[in-house]
């Protein structure tokens, strides 16, 4: 997919996990309660059957704007099952995206750019999901180790293109993502 273009649409997160979201980034979130998310599915459909990708995000448990590359989201099973990601299971398995964009948060405990449980096991393996997984823009910078050993970590989990905003060990854009 040399010279493909991917658009980065709204972020899917359900209406009651909107509390704290910044201003100025309301224009992001699609509500996702009821039927609506089953128009993010056909919002995906509708641009890539035009050659539009799309990239669906944030992926997932992303409820806060304020510091949320520390943020840890604790969430039960159920809740998050329930709550949290249908919207993205049915725009996934309804239309297979171009893209998902991984979270900057954390997961209970694991950042999602790292969480083979949500990029492997849920994306890939349950709702069979056969495109990219990228990262947001430094989305693996707070991984440990040095930029290459940052991005490796990364890919175990499942991201297919992870960026550095070159704060830690990034001497060039180029080496910032795979």
């Amino acid at each position: 997919m040399v010279g493909a273009h991917a658009a980065l649409p709204h972020a899917l997160e359900p209406t009651a996990a909107r509390v704290g979201r910044r201003i100025g980034r309301e224009h992001q979130d699609l509500p996702v309660d009821g039927e609506a998310d089953v128009g993010a599915a056909l919002a995906v459909h509708r641009a890539q059957a035009r050659g539009v990708g799309t990239s669906v995000k944030h992926f997932a448990a992303n409820n806060q704007e304020h510091g949320r590359m520390r943020v840890d989201t604790r969430v039960d099973e159920r809740t998050l099952r329930e709550i949290y990601l249908p919207a993205f299971e049915r725009a996934v398995t309804g239309a297979q995206p171009w893209t998902v964009m991984s979270a900057y948060n954390r997961l209970n405990g694991v950042y999602c750019s790292e969480s083979y449980y949500l990029l492997q096991q849920g994306l890939r393996d349950d709702w069979g999901f056969e495109g990219l997984v990228v990262s947001d823009w430094g989305g693996v910078d707070h991984l440990a180790g040095d930029a290459a050993t940052r991005l490796a970590t990364a890919v175990e989990a499942g991201i297919d293109r992870g960026t550095l905003a070159g704060t830690k060990g990034c001497a060039a854009p180029a080496s910032c993502s795979l």
